[in-house]
């Protein structure tokens, strides 16, 4: 751990004497995974202009990540649908190849459909695809989602379904196995 104000020269040093130095370094929060830095270190003898070099390499670490926003409530008639938005976003330093989608409805008859939201407005139009996973989502980039959660036509007034919609990224990157599942709770009355 380096002690001390950062230094500009180490001072003399004995023939044949060494002196530790720590260089510490600071990745930029972007830095992607797996990135290779290499850094060099140069020393100068003002005394008698000597020098030598030295390359260390500093390999960023993959970081995994998700983030799926956010749990919402809302109403539909028997026989209709509701929509809601939620926000898959990757939080890691990687792009994450495949991030698998599935919904659940606690009521049966409950349906539930995920749409990718691809102009972002928050509506279903004739853009948005029904999709069951998101692949290629770049390091701190985010997906919308529309999910349409439809009751049946015989659903008593009253009743509440509780859907929970889980993403699920896959595989291995970098080394690194894929981060948790993250989920979300909407309820439609």
């Amino acid at each position: 751990n380096p002690t001390g104000a950062p230094i500009t020269n180490s001072g003399q040093i004995a023939a044949s004497g060494n002196k530790e130095v720590i260089a510490k370094v600071t990745v930029s929060a972007s830095a992607a995974g797996t990135t290779n830095i290499d850094l060099f270190f140069r020393a100068i003898s003002a005394a008698s202009a000597g020098t030598d070099i030295i390359m260390d390499r500093l390999t960023v670490n993959v970081i995994r990540g998700i983030s799926l926003l956010q749990n919402q409530t809302g109403q539909t008639s028997p026989g209709s649908a509701t929509t809601y938005s939620h926000v898959l976003k990757n939080t890691g330093n990687v792009t994450e190849p495949q991030i698998n989608l599935a919904a659940t409805n606690s009521q049966s008859g409950f349906l539930t459909t995920i749409y990718s939201d691809i102009n972002g407005d928050g509506l279903i139009n004739g853009a948005d695809a029904v999709i069951t996973s998101v692949t290629s989502l770049a390091a701190g980039v985010s997906s919308n989602l529309i999910i349409r959660v439809a009751a049946p036509s015989s659903a008593p007034n009253g009743t509440v379904d509780t859907m929970t919609l889980t993403a699920t990224p896959t595989g291995v990157v970098g080394g690194a196995s894929a981060s948790a599942a993250q989920s979300n709770i909407d309820q439609t009355t």
